[in-house]
């Protein structure tokens, strides 16, 4: 993991709309509804930016595909929610 990340780097740029498809950004829009929120951007390196999402309410993790498809992911662990 990049050292600059893992000591408080910018977690969620500016420019999320550049970055993420189409069907990433309305797939965001809509989870908001059912307690899901963005935590951070991945930036595997030569791979698409994948969004990493928390479920507030049941406090699952998963990730949206390219396509906006919501992937739960059971190894991700999230240091601040730990």
């Amino acid at each position: 993991m990049d050292s600059e990340r893992q000591k408080g780097g910018v977690l969620i740029p500016d420019n999320l709309e550049e970055l993420l498809s189409k069907a990433q950004m309305k797939a965001l829009s809509g989870l908001k509804y059912s307690g899901w929120e963005l935590q951070f951007l991945r930036r595997p390196l030569f791979q698409e930016p994948m969004p990493v999402v928390h479920n507030t309410n049941d406090g699952r993790i998963g990730v949206l595909d390219s396509d906006g498809n919501l992937r739960i992911e059971t190894h991700i662990k999230d240091r601040k929610l730990a």
